[in-house]
């Protein structure tokens, strides 16, 4: 349906400071840094949710009954599928980044026995971070075709982070 242009900026613009105030309540912005696709998903389906349901009930608490519904209900409809277009659009353009070197860190794991290779599977799980693990440190290397990552001992530590140019250390 036609809507005016006052009305199209005036409901966009609130929509986003409603989204911009619930958002980092849920933690969005700090959720793309610390957690994988799927729950940056969840996390913004749920602000999703609390900003439509927000600006609901804030058009009835000031008593905003001039509003086009037949504008506001397609708006919020149409709302998602744009979130998970750019949203997809933006992972790819991360990816693509981080496969010409841009934002990509070099990173050894240090551990003690298997736990280190439950960091290695944790931090491999998340390309998107821009880790590249360049090995596992441990007491005493094992040297076997089993591991995914290479194995070093902690004697040769200093030589693997300045041969590897390694960045960041998971410990």
């Amino acid at each position: 349906p036609p809507v005016s242009r006052a009305f199209f900026l005036f409901f966009t613009g609130y929509v986003s400071l409603v989204l911009l105030f619930v958002g980092p309540i849920l933690g969005l912005y700090r959720a793309s840094f610390h957690s994988n696709l799927n729950q940056q998903n969840r996390i913004a389906g749920k602000a999703y949710l609390y900003s439509f349901l927000f600006t609901l009930a804030s058009f009835t608490v000031f008593k905003v009954t001039d509003y086009q519904r037949g504008f506001v209900f397609p708006f919020f409809f149409v709302l998602p599928f744009f979130f998970l277009a750019n949203r997809y659009l933006l992972f790819k353009f991360n990816l693509w980044m981080q496969q010409n070197g841009f934002g990509v860190h070099h990173a050894l794991i240090v551990g003690y026995e298997s736990d280190g290779m439950k960091v290695y599977e944790r931090v491999s799980g998340f390309p998107e971070l821009g880790y590249v693990v360049k090995g596992f440190v441990s007491k005493k290397a094992v040297r076997s075709g089993a591991s995914p990552v290479e194995q070093f001992s902690i004697r040769e530590f200093i030589e693997v982070v300045r041969r590897e140019k390694i960045d960041r250390a998971f410990i």
